[in-house]
């Protein structure tokens, strides 16, 4: 169940946005005003909850600009569409500074915001690759890995998967490995490390940017943990991939 936040003036749902979002039955949409909410509760909200997008509805003008360049800095992993009847040239521009790469806007802007969040989603960062994922879903795959996708990676341990779906750890540990074909310590490993590659090298971003998203305490804690992982620093691995 991806989680979407979106941001209007009222912070609460209109009749044509429960219609709207009646074509993502499977989605949990969070509905939060920056007008009344300070910045300091959205972040927390942000923290707390894995949110996987962010729909800005508000017009273009202070403090509203300023509340979207606030959240592409402090959470740079969460793509923000801006989603509005219309788009005055003067906005684009002031987009492309605030680093929007997201806009759904005019006539057909409802349909248009669905299959845009829907392709989004397919190529969202924390999706679980196919290679870790079994060759046979069941109840079990299924909700594991809703549970992955859906919760901070802080998140991301058996006791807390087990609490979640009402199992003694001991039993999530045992399916686990029987229905994925390794154990929960090697599955995550190898999650870690494509999350880590995928952000570094395909989306090539800095560690700086994920660190915190990757339940890193420090940027040094990153560094090395990546050097246990990849067996060489993180600054050599991105070199090697730059071709320098």
């Amino acid at each position: 169940m991806p989680r979407l936040l979106y941001l209007s003036s009222s912070g609460t749902s209109s009749p044509d946005e429960d219609h709207l979002f009646n074509y993502l039955p499977d989605w949990d949409v969070v509905y939060v005003s920056p007008e009344i909410e300070s910045f300091h509760n959205l972040s927390i909200l942000l923290k707390e909850h894995e949110v996987h997008f962010i729909v800005f509805t508000l017009p273009l003008m202070q403090p509203h600009a300023e509340v979207i360049l606030n959240l592409r800095q402090a959470f740079p992993l969460i793509p923000i569409i801006y989603y509005a009847p219309n788009l005055y040239s003067r906005d684009f521009q002031l987009l492309q500074r605030l680093g929007i790469k997201h806009c759904v806007v005019g006539d057909g802007r409802q349909l248009l915001l669905i299959q845009t969040l829907r392709e989004m989603w397919k190529k969202h960062w924390k999706r679980i690759p196919a290679h870790l994922l079994p060759m046979h879903e069941s109840e079990f795959t299924k909700k594991v890995v809703e549970i992955i996708q859906n919760e901070p990676i802080k998140n991301l341990n058996i006791r807390f998967i087990a609490q979640k779906m009402q199992m003694t750890d001991d039993q999530v540990r045992e399916t686990f490995k029987k229905q994925f074909g390794q154990n929960f310590r090697a599955f995550k490993q190898a999650l870690l490390d494509h999350y880590e590659t995928h952000l570094l090298f395909k989306k090539g971003l800095k560690p700086g940017k994920i660190y915190s998203a990757l339940n890193y305490q420090n940027l040094s804690a990153f560094s090395r943990s990546f050097r246990i992982r990849h067996g060489s620093s993180w600054q050599a691995a991105m070199r090697l991939q730059n071709g320098s």
